[in-house]
């Protein structure tokens, strides 16, 4: 039996209630071009970019495959174009964008050639102005193979996390630079995460943040949310755990936008879910309590998942019967407002100043309005007299 199989039969108890926030909806929108599970979806450039998996059709082989599509402001994606074949057919990887790169990081490689392997190669292509991509070169290799990853960017950097080396979970973490041509440094170990884990979800805004996933040598799905904040340097502070998800998930999904955490659908023990909760960051980066959001159309697990400024997109996976070709949509709440970390500016202005010589003096009868005002909106915070002597 596989760690997979071995976490799939864990029993999974039930919850109690989640509360709800306010009401938004999936939206179907152009499908992809087959079903596709174990693929990854980047948002870049006003594109979504779906990289390699393994589809309906052609099974593993078609793990070449590249395909990009529009999105447009209300969540709506155009028809899916063909890109450059990746040089070899890839699933279960990771994938993202930076600096007008994409990537596509370790995963389970197939070659006529060299058959079925965990790999650890990284390979980017060029997004170009008109959104079409680049030849797929060649970039650092990560310092293991390893597949069920996740990957996620800061600042100029990827950093991956945990994953299946083909013979045991790992609690790794590296990252390497993106070099302006979008070749990438020397990876670099970072502080490893409290257990090794796979099937999880990453995501970062400056903190970086593990989701769920199979744990115990691929035992038991976990519920565990661990965060660590990304320091000046790139290199990460402690772990630290966060508030757990609802329920233990794995082959879920997850983005970060608007100042919260999404998770969406997954594999839950006995089956996959179509639930999505969300989590705001608190200013320390640790998480609020999850909401529950709208659920998704169908259940789903083994999907892929990305965001843009206004909406969250799910594509593909697995529901209990079938692998699915669907894409949808859901709008993202309004970003909470920025704190104001600004002083006020204080003006102080006198009333009922007597002359004496030329010059004006407060008398009993004087009096003061302070008005302090915020630069960062230009409106008044307060403006109250004070009578001063009576």
């Amino acid at each position: 039996m596989t760690p997979f199989q071995r976490a799939a039969a864990v029993v999974i108890l039930g919850l109690g209630a989640i509360p709800a926030r306010a009401a938004a909806s999936w939206t179907a929108t152009t499908p992809l071009p087959d079903a596709y599970n174990g693929h990854s979806l980047t948002y870049a450039s006003g594109r979504l970019y779906h990289a390699g998996g393994i589809s309906f059709n052609g099974g593993i082989v078609e793990g070449t495959r590249v395909w990009s599509a529009p999105v447009d402001e209300a969540g709506t994606v155009g028809a899916w174009t063909p890109g450059p074949a990746l040089p070899e057919a890839v699933f279960y990887h990771a994938g993202t964008a930076v600096n007008g790169f994409l990537y596509v990081l370790g995963g389970y490689h197939y070659s006529d050639a060299g058959g079925i392997t965990v790999s650890d190669a990284v390979s980017y292509a060029k997004i170009n102005a008109d959104g079409s991509l680049g030849a797929w070169k060649s970039a650092s290799r990560l310092p293991q193979p390893v597949f069920f990853l996740s990957a996620a960017v800061w600042n100029g950097r990827i950093y991956v996390t945990g994953g299946w080396n083909g013979s045991a979970l790992t609690s790794a973490v590296y990252s390497a630079a993106v070099n302006p041509d979008g070749s990438l440094g020397p990876w670099s170990p970072q502080k490893p995460l409290p257990e090794a884990v796979y099937t999880h979800a990453e995501v970062s805004d400056g903190t970086l943040y593990v989701l769920g996933g199979i744990v115990h040598g691929g035992a038991d799905i976990q519920n565990t949310v661990y965060f660590a904040k990304i320091n000046p340097d790139g290199t990460l502070a402690d772990w630290a755990a966060t508030s757990p998800l609802p329920r233990p998930v794995a082959n879920h999904g997850a983005v970060l936008a608007n100042g919260r955490v999404f998770v969406m659908g997954g594999w839950i023990g006995n089956g996959p879910t179509d639930a999505v909760h969300s989590a705001a960051v608190a200013a320390d980066g640790s998480l609020g309590a999850w909401s529950a959001e709208a659920a998704l159309p169908r259940l789903l697990y083994l999907h892929a998942t990305a965001a843009d400024a206004s909406h969250v997109f799910v594509s593909g996976g697995n529901d209990a019967a079938a692998m699915r070709s669907e894409v949808y949509a859901l709008p993202l709440p309004q970003a909470p407002p920025l704190a104001d970390a600004l002083p006020p500016r204080t003006i102080l202005t006198i009333d009922g100043a007597a002359p004496l010589f030329g010059v004006d003096v407060l008398t009993t009868a004087s009096a003061l309005s302070l008005s302090a005002t915020d630069p960062s909106s230009g409106g008044t915070a307060s403006g109250v007299k004070h009578i001063l002597y009576g």
